[in-house]
């Protein structure tokens, strides 16, 4: 096997940060999993890193990287000795009358990453994010999203690029908000969902539209101000395309 150089661990460096990664056009993916993964959703695979000294089930030709060097270019606590970086794909074009989850800043890379793989799970095939919310591609998102990122379209775009998209199609828009109708309205009339920022909820633009809102309601007597995002997001995902509703 070829060891990894100087240039490469530079570049793997040099894609944790989000400037690069648009720049470049590259991603990175870590351990045996996600890169397995990745791979099975076609997405064009540039290199792939190991671990010198570690045996892998994983059968693809790869590059060996000392032990320091992996540790030092991880975005992980504890390196999984394989890393892969990946071609980002071109963002296709967005579709109002396909079902859609948007987020709307979603700071959290792992909820990012979540909402991504319940959007997966529940058949949504496109995933947008609104301004403030967290880089796809960023490497905490892509390993919480557990290589459902590359089975699904993703968009981004400005607010009011995308309210024009959506112009005709605004009714059938639901945000998770506190107030709103209860869930099952979602059944027969969403089309595309929206979940806020937990500490700040929606944006404020939504209040000139014509988007109607849904909430998530609790039994009497219990306190809690919010749930996580991503804990809202899969409890609508399954009033809205669950098959046990």
């Amino acid at each position: 096997m070829k060891r990894a150089s100087k240039a490469e661990i530079s570049l793997i460096r040099k894609l944790k940060r989000k400037k690069y990664r648009l720049a470049l056009g590259l991603f990175l993916v870590e351990g045996e999993k996600s890169v397995t993964e990745f791979l099975s959703t076609g997405l064009r695979l540039k290199d792939v890193f190991l671990e010198e000294g570690l045996e892998f089930s994983f059968n693809h030709e790869g590059k060996v990287m000392d032990s320091k060097s992996m540790k030092e270019v991880s975005s992980l606590a504890n390196p999984p000795g394989v890393l892969a970086v990946f071609e980002i794909p071109k963002q296709g074009v967005f579709s109002p009358q396909n079902p859609s989850l948007i987020l709307d800043g979603i700071v959290d890379p792992g909820n990012a990453g979540t909402l991504i793989r319940l959007a997966d799970w529940y058949g949504v095939e496109q995933v947008v994010a609104l301004e403030g919310t967290v880089d796809f591609y960023n490497p905490k998102t892509i390993q919480s999203s557990m290589g459902s990122l590359g089975r699904i379209q993703v968009f981004n775009g400005s607010n009011s690029s995308f309210l024009e998209r959506m112009n005709e199609v605004l009714d059938s828009v639901f945000i998770a908000d506190l107030n709103g109708e209860g869930p099952s309205v979602l059944k027969s009339e969403a089309l595309h969902l929206v979940i806020g920022s937990e500490s700040h909820g929606p944006s404020e633009f939504w209040n000139q539209t014509s988007a109607k809102r849904v909430f998530i309601g609790r039994p009497e007597g219990r306190v809690t101000e919010s749930l996580n995002a991503a804990v809202s997001g899969g409890i609508l995902l399954e009033a809205w395309k669950g098959l046990g509703t």
